[in-house]
């Protein structure tokens, strides 16, 4: 279940360049305010909306079971200006990275003030941030694989990941990442968060290729997986491998227990990413190809997983940023070598 409510996920999130599907769509009941916008997001908008704090290292006062008070000078607390929380407790060697300066002034440093923000969350009560810049025309590829390339900034207070810049490809059709096409390609960037974090921002900005410099590379990756074919028995071995159904008897592989849970679940699945491989327009088009298959997983276990229907929507974005569905993507395609090989 998500540690998000509803509320978080339709103020704290924000959306640009169009309609992102149904989940957002009690923002303006609750708010006043819609979370998606047509076209960029503001700078402006994501300033007053998600970074209207800033993040302060505060002392620690520790009291012992008999009332005794002492104040901790080795380890502060990280606090919102705006909330009576905790995000982290860290040592004196640590160095917050305040959203608008990290995540939007250097963004603008390395792209140009003209920056377009197509994504903006502050989630976990604030404590994580991240911010995706997309370049603004959409890019096909010769088999007709439509994307856009962004750059994400990605940052935390509670101590769950360093600073982090990455490039990558979105479809713009359903929000889908194939970042796992990408992983290898030296695009990806993180700053520790100490006191001399400061200097590195220059490294990154030396480092990280100017988004366009991504596209041509991305759809080379692209066309190679949708020139390379996937027969129909081929499809169903990958399926039996990557969903195997549960077995009563090993000595007999056709006896099989479908009345069990696991064994549902299991059919379920096969029976979807069937669906999605064969009918939905965010795999079908490439039917019969490694890409088509890699699209057909990848929009599963996006958006069809067991997860909680109110938090669907910020896993999918913690995965991505976290680099989880670009690991998951390279599953998808190690496993699918083993059966074409």
């Amino acid at each position: 279940m998500s540690q998000e409510t509803m509320h978080t996920l339709n103020t704290k999130v924000l959306l640009g360049y169009g309609d992102y599907g149904a989940w957002h769509r009690m923002a303006k009941h609750l708010t006043g305010e819609d979370n998606v916008y047509p076209g960029a997001i503001p700078v402006d908008e994501v300033m007053r909306r998600l970074y209207d704090f800033e993040v302060e290292m505060c002392k620690l006062i520790v009291e012992r079971p008999d009332g005794t008070r002492f104040e901790q000078d080795k380890f502060f607390a990280q606090c919102p200006d705006n909330q009576d929380i905790i995000y982290g407790v860290h040592g004196e060697g640590y160095k917050g990275h305040q959203y608008r300066k990290w995540l939007i002034e250097y963004v603008q440093k390395m792209l140009g003030k003209d920056i377009g923000i197509c994504t903006a969350a502050c989630l976990r009560q604030g404590a994580m941030s991240f911010v995706s810049v997309r370049v603004p025309d959409v890019f096909k590829t010769k088999h007709g694989v439509e994307f856009f390339t962004y750059l994400m900034a990605l940052t935390s207070f509670d101590g769950s990941c360093s600073t982090q810049y990455k490039t990558g490809n979105i479809k713009p059709l359903c929000d889908n990442t194939a970042q796992a096409l990408m992983a290898a390609a030296g695009n990806h960037y993180k700053i520790k968060h100490t006191r001399n974090s400061e200097a590195k921002i220059v490294d990154a900005m030396a480092a990280l290729r100017l988004l366009e410099q991504e596209q041509e590379a991305f759809a080379k990756e692209c066309d190679e997986l949708c020139e390379r074919s996937v027969t129909e028995d081929q499809f169903q071995k990958f399926l039996s491998q990557l969903v195997p159904l549960p077995e009563v008897d090993d000595k007999d592989i056709n006896d099989r227990d479908y009345s069990t849970r696991s064994a549902t679940i299991a059919a379920n699945k096969r029976e979807r990413l069937n669906e999605l491989y064969r009918l939905d327009g965010r795999a079908a088009p490439w039917k019969g190809t490694f890409y088509g298959v890699l699209q057909a997983v990848n929009t599963y276990n996006q958006w069809d997983g067991r997860n909680h229907k109110d938090g669907r929507i910020v896993r999918a974005f913690e995965k991505a940023a976290t680099g989880q569905t670009a690991a998951a993507d390279l599953n998808t395609l190690k496993l699918l070598e083993l059966v074409c090989a």
